[in-house]
């Protein structure tokens, strides 16, 4: 065999491995944190305010799984000035996962979230409410497993 199949043999395989490059990075699926981040950008100050007014409660806010029920708990001391609560399970791995929900709040600024609405992983539960006026903050872990 002479150096000009050689050569020859050389650039085929050359084409044929950056052609299944190509192929393997247009397939694989890229998922942005959020679809409206420039808006979020814009309301990063507000969201900082947000998460400084929540941090006096930190340790009296939770999120945990119990059998088949997330229990979030809110902070008690603010059970009767809160109007409206949000939560947002992040999966950071994977947008299709992400779940927004109202809460619906007890007399104990308790929540309930069926575990089958969140398929199986990692996720942030972003944890939003409004109590006196002031916007709050918070973020927690949460497995589903």
């Amino acid at each position: 065999m002479n150096w000009g199949w050689k050569l020859a043999i050389v650039y085929t395989t050359f084409v044929v491995a950056v052609m299944t490059f190509v192929f393997k990075a247009r397939s694989e699926k890229i998922d942005l944190v959020a679809q409206d981040y420039y808006v979020q950008e814009l309301r990063f100050k507000e969201r900082m305010e947000a998460a400084s007014n929540a941090n006096a409660y930190y340790s009296s806010i939770s999120v945990k799984r119990k059998g088949d029920v997330i229990w979030i708990q809110l902070p008690q001391e603010q059970v009767n000035s809160i109007t409206e609560a949000h939560v947002h399970f992040y999966c950071p791995s994977d947008a299709d996962k992400d779940v927004e929900l109202q809460l619906q709040l007890d007399e104990n600024a308790l929540a309930t979230v069926p575990v089958s609405l969140l398929k199986e992983g990692n996720y942030l539960a972003k944890l939003s409410w409004l109590a006196d006026d002031k916007n709050h903050y918070i973020e927690k872990k949460v497995s589903i497993k």
